[in-house]
Order: structure tokens, then sequence, then C-alpha cells
């Protein structure tokens, strides 16, 4: 089941996820920060597109009409409309409203962690198979960064940690972003970020889960 924005599509689970309360401070936070303090709050694993800027990304101070998350999510793509929030089986996402990154598109034949401790772990799996490897290479996106360099993306202090219970991933037939999805499903709270970026012609991306 998939819902974006507003549409009446959403299966009755995911609107009970959109549903929960996430009374939170969201001043003076990227897009990127304000989405995860507020998937963070609501305990919904998410995942969040974004590109690199050579400056610093501006901040905002968001004023949620309610104290849902999907209020939340409301306000975040209302002050930065180049983005639109869609939930797929109670994942989260935050992409770009008109075109997103092929790398995230690539389809893979088959993804299998089985009994990972950590997202991370499941990641580096994933980033192995043949099909991302050749992508990396193909689409010329660049140099991947040193996993864990985008932070605790603001991430409230007590929602670090990993829930010490182990978990199965096995999937055929999907995109980067679905198998992105499942692994953080299967974990239950995780948030995973793509970066993409070509700064002064250095192109790079990064691909990682909140710390756990």
């Amino acid at each position: 089941m998939c819902a974006q924005g507003v549409r009446s599509s959403e299966g009755n689970s995911d609107q009970q996820l959109l549903d929960r309360q996430v009374a939170t401070h969201l001043s003076g936070l990227t897009t990127t920060d304000a989405l995860v303090r507020v998937l963070s709050v609501a305990g919904v694993p998410g995942g969040v597109v974004r590109k690199s800027r050579c400056d610093a990304p501006p901040k905002y101070r968001l004023s949620p009409a309610g104290s849902s998350l999907r209020d939340a999510l409301e306000a975040i793509v209302s002050n930065d409309p180049q983005y639109k929030w869609q939930i797929e089986d109670g994942v989260v996402n935050l992409l770009y409203r008109n075109t997103n990154p092929t790398f995230l598109n690539l389809r893979i034949a088959r993804f299998n962690a089985k009994n990972v401790r950590t997202v991370n772990e499941a990641l580096d799996l994933l980033l192995r198979t043949p099909e991302v490897q050749n992508g990396v290479a193909r689409l010329h996106i660049g140099t991947q960064l040193f996993r864990g360099g985008l932070g605790y993306y603001g991430l409230p202090s007590g929602n670090r940690g990993d829930n010490n219970q182990k978990f199965t991933v096995d999937l055929k037939n999907v995109t980067l972003r679905e198998a992105l999805n499942a692994i953080a499903r299967a974990h239950g709270r995780a948030i995973w970020a793509y970066t993409q970026g070509d700064c002064n012609g250095r192109k790079f991306f990064s691909l990682d889960f909140s710390p756990n």
C-alpha cells in the first residue's frame, strides 16, 4: 500500500502511524533533520533523498497545523516544496517531487540478509550486491563517502541505540529503495539517507542508516 501526501489510499495501519503524536521542537532544522526528528519521535522507520550542497543547507522553523505525524510531514514539504512524502507499508519516504536519483531505482534480483544484528550490517551486504556495485560504476556517481558521515541526524538522545534483536531481510526483484525500506521496516525504527552531490567538480555519494 502506498500513500502520498494526504491521498485516501492509505491502509489502516499506515493511517494509524500517521496519526501518532509527534509534539517536538522543530525550529532551526534542515529538511533532513526535521524529517528524522519527527520519525524518531513517532517511532516510525523511513528514508530520505537529498542532494548535497557546496554551502550549508537552509534551516527552517516549522509550524505544523497539528501534533500528528501527518501534520509534521505536511509542514516539512510546505516549507521545502521540492519534496513530497509518501508512506509505503509503514515506511515514510521523503523524495524529490520531480526526479529522484536513478541509483535508487537499480533493480536487484535477490537480496538476503539473514540474522543480522544492525541495519548497517544489512546495508554492507546490500552495497556488495553485483547490481549495486555495477550501478556505482555505470552511473558515474563518484566516490562513496565514509559511512556515518551524515552523523546522528539530530536525533533526540535515547533514540540512537540498536533494537538488540536479530532480523532477516529476504527479497527478490526489488529496487534499491525498496530494499532499503525493507531493512528499515525489519528493524522497526531505522532511517536511511541517500545523498548524491557534485561540489566543485567532485562527484560523491553516501548511503547511510542512522547509527544503531
